[in-house]
């Protein structure tokens, strides 16, 4: 079984596709997804941002993960995969929040996490017997989730070399007035960075539909900018 992953780019106010030949960041989400596929699975990550889709590659399944501002050009990339007859899953924030729209342009969506969904898609796929809608049936144990895939990037794309790690999920409970995961790292230094506070917002989420974060912080340390002394809370 052979699987081709896409992160897709955007499109931009003047109607041209985003386009760079290098990203700052390294992202976890499809090295992750690659990491749930059976061992004997064939996979392939292409950034649809850095290098382009020419819609030969040779693969039997293709999987797109994506936010609103990529959905058109997800649904583009779909589209020209579906008419070669390949089948194409959608998955990410904008397939699980308009499941609807997404449909439309899917042979099938995950919605929620994938720790569970995304393998027993592959299953069913592998028995020519795909199903249309695949959601998580209970929340993922985080102490078994998979190292990522990173070894299928081309590390060398990227700006700044860092290994992004899964800390926290969100809470799975939906609620006007919660606020989580809430971490507050302050520092005992006096430098413009050494306080920050990260909080998100989660409202009438499902369990399914539980947001992930995921972070990681670079510092430069300089002679009039040392290290600062860390202590951590999570309140």
């Amino acid at each position: 079984m052979k699987i081709l992953l896409i992160q897709p780019s955007r499109f931009r106010s003047d109607g041209r596709l985003e386009r760079k030949k290098r990203r700052w960041l390294l992202g976890m989400t499809l090295p992750y997804v690659a990491a749930l596929a059976p061992r004997e699975a064939r996979v392939q990550i292409k950034d649809d941002l850095l290098e382009d889709i020419t819609f030969q590659e040779d693969c039997d399944l293709v999987g797109l993960s994506f936010m609103s501002h990529q959905a058109s050009r997800a649904y583009q990339i779909a589209a020209g995969f579906r008419a070669r007859g390949v089948p194409v899953v959608l998955g990410g924030f904008h397939a699980t929040l308009a499941p609807e729209e997404a449909r439309e342009h899917a042979d099938a969506l995950v919605l929620g996490e994938a720790e569970e969904a995304w393998p027993r898609l592959l299953k069913d796929f592998q028995a020519g017997k795909l199903q249309p809608l695949y959601q998580a049936e209970r929340l993922s144990d985080l102490k078994a989730l998979p190292v990522p895939r990173y070894d299928l990037l081309d590390l060398k794309r990227y700006k700044l070399l860092n290994i992004p790690s899964q800390t926290t999920r969100g809470c799975p409970w939906p609620a006007t007035t919660a606020r989580s995961p809430r971490s507050t790292v302050a520092a005992s230094a006096t430098a413009p960075w050494t306080r920050c506070s990260m909080k998100s917002r989660k409202s009438g989420a499902s369990p399914a539909a539980r947001s992930s974060t995921s972070w990681t912080t670079t510092l430069w340390p300089t002679a009039s900018m040392p290290w600062p002394s860390w202590s951590a809370s999570s309140p």
